[in-house]
């Protein structure tokens, strides 16, 4: 409903990510406001139509679209932030409209005692045309990974590489300010409008919505732009996204994996959101490894970014250290 002049219609929209895109899973997420209890039967009609086994698996959701129509000095862009809400039941019975004014942690306390299957994805983080993320809102199971780009850009940090362009002045709501906070959270892309930009990549051990939650739960994703970048990150053998106790040990080992469809630029490590590594391999392909010879004391995550030559990029899920 949000842009009829501009976007296909969702079983179009599911055709051309099956049949064109050639993706392995998706989901249709309209604002909850535009949804009424048809079309909500709709989207789960056309979920289920659209799901090939084996091949394209499909999801019910919608997107929690908290509003821009209210600001105050706490929240000068509006309050809460748009996330998109995914469920594992296709015929699940109902939909949240933020316009009611719950939390995003009353919405997660009604879905827990409905037994739902779900994760919930902070969406355009730090863009001030819509409302960015309110990050006191936070959930490891809950919301377990947040979109580091769509169409309108990245918000992996202010002044980051294809930096969406209404982003706001200050930071604070980028995902690197997330992770500054002490927020666990882990990576994806998705495309919102347009169809081909942003890309969700998850290691699963099958093709089922239970098992692609899982993998969302446990952090073993990472986020594309439009490329289909192959990415394994493993630090000191952990993969991305995964949580260690313990401090990083001294001679840290990270290790990364890279295919691309194009030539690779660049492939960076960054540790606490300061980039302290850079290798420009020749080619498509890379396998190196970074040691980490003098790792901080306490709490640290590191997270592995490649880009293109042609400026396409990839961001692995952080793996942490010191962290309960």
């Amino acid at each position: 409903v949000c842009n009829r002049l501009g976007d296909q219609s969702v079983d179009e929209s599911y055709q051309c990510m099956r049949d064109i895109a050639a993706l392995d899973f998706a989901c249709a997420t309209d604002h909850g406001y535009n949804i009424n209890a048809y079309l909500w039967s709709y989207l789960g009609k056309l979920a289920r139509l659209n799901h090939d086994p084996d091949r394209f698996l499909t999801f019910l959701g919608e997107e929690w679209t908290s509003t821009f129509e209210e600001y105050s000095e706490e929240h000068p862009y509006g309050f809460y932030g748009h996330r998109n809400l995914i469920l594992a039941d296709l015929y699940f019975p109902r939909w949240w409209n933020s316009r009611n004014y719950q939390t995003p942690a009353q919405v997660w306390e009604d879905l827990r005692k409905m037994n739902a299957n779900f994760v919930q994805i902070p969406h355009q983080l730090a863009d001030t045309g819509n409302v960015p993320t309110d990050w006191n809102y936070t959930d490891e199971e809950a919301q377990p990974v947040a979109e580091i780009f769509q169409i309108r850009g990245s918000y992996e940090y202010q002044g980051a590489p294809r930096e969406a362009a209404r982003t706001t002045p200050k930071p604070g709501y980028f995902l690197q300010d997330a992770w500054a906070r002490g927020i666990v959270i882990g990576v994806i892309a998705s495309p919102d409008h347009g169809g081909g930009y942003g890309k969700a990549a998850v290691y699963a051990p099958e093709l089922s919505r239970e098992a692609i939650l899982d993998a969302l739960r446990a952090r073993h994703c990472y986020g594309t732009t439009a490329a289909k970048i192959f990415l394994d990150v493993r630090v000191d053998g952990h993969l991305m996204g995964e949580k260690v106790a313990k401090p990083a040990a001294k001679n840290l080992e990270v290790a990364i994996r890279c295919r691309c469809p194009g030539e690779i630029g660049r492939i960076e490590v960054c540790r606490n959101n300061q980039f302290i590594y850079t290798n420009e391999p020749n080619g498509r392909e890379a396998k190196l490894t970074f040691i980490d010879s003098k790792p901080l004391e306490g709490r640290s995550y590191y997270y592995v970014r490649v880009i293109q030559e042609d400026e396409e990029i990839a961001w692995s899920s952080p793996v942490w250290f010191g962290a309960e």
